[in-house]
């Protein structure tokens, strides 16, 4: 099966290589691109604040029809992404009065990212593109616990493996991103780009990830009910249980590039 997929790739390769060579004015082309990122961990009430900052990479376009109308655009890139922490306030329970407050860290997310665009020219040089895009994690800053300030969290710490040990121990921070986020990323991108005569050209794009960047927080098991538990504890536990099920972390990001073709 492996073995017919990679000579299924390659044909089609070959295809669109002698496509390109047929048309000398559709041919194939490759690129710088850079710019900037706006970003965020899209997670339900506790959405943060966005971060301002950049990406940069290379690209390749592949001719899919003999006339400018369909291509298939692959890009590398380098993709900081992440959150700026919100500043939330702490109210005293009885007056409701504020008392302080807490702010979360600052937070980046460096990932190498690599989408895959297909392009359709409705006019000119005009072109719409969607895809899907898989990132790979290669460092991250900042603190690790996006729910580090729910009140519900110190229940959480019931030290069922490594990672509760070491969450407790640095106070929710992480010390080693490895063990808290996931190496991988996927979801969908979609935008808008235009290519001017002199070779530059410049798009515009958002990304929606599918996938929850954390590993674990999905994965805790709910406290247990004990045998013969009064009818508050009961309504605590289950309060409890409803207040961890956090939403999933998911990376968005609106990209504003600049580039040029060759």
């Amino acid at each position: 099966m492996k073995i017919k997929l990679l000579l299924l790739a390659v044909t089609g390769m070959i295809v669109l290589n002698v496509n390109a060579q047929s048309n000398p004015k559709n041919p194939i082309v490759t690129g710088i691109k850079g710019g900037l990122n706006l970003t965020n961990l899209s997670a339900g009430k506790n959405t943060q604040e966005t971060k301002p900052s950049f990406h940069v990479g290379g690209l390749v376009e592949l001719p899919l029809s003999y006339y400018k109308k369909f291509a298939l655009q692959v890009e590398v890139q380098y993709s900081n992404q992440g959150y700026k922490g919100k500043e939330t306030e702490i109210r005293d329970e009885t007056t409701g009065k504020v008392i302080g407050k807490n702010k979360l860290d600052n937070v980046s997310l460096h990932y190498l990212n690599v989408p895959i665009m297909i392009k359709y020219y409705f006019k000119d040089n005009f072109a719409i593109e969607v895809g899907p895009q898989i990132g790979f994690l290669m460092g991250a800053n900042g603190s690790y616990d996006l729910y580090k300030f729910y009140e519900s969290r110190p229940y959480f710490m019931n030290y069922q493996s490594d990672i509760d040990r070491e969450l407790d121990a640095n106070g929710y921070v992480s010390s080693d991103y490895k063990k808290y986020y996931d190496k991988v990323d996927y979801g969908i991108s979609a935008g808008l780009s235009y290519n001017f005569e002199n070779g530059f050209f410049i798009s515009g794009r958002y990304y929606l990830g599918l996938k929850d960047v954390y590993k674990a927080d999905n994965e805790y098991s709910k406290i247990l009910i004990p045998e013969g538990a009064s009818e508050l504890a009961i309504n605590e536990i289950n309060k409890l249980n409803s207040e961890l099920e956090f939403k999933q972390a998911k990376n968005t990001v609106i990209q504003i590039s600049v580039g040029y073709r060759f």
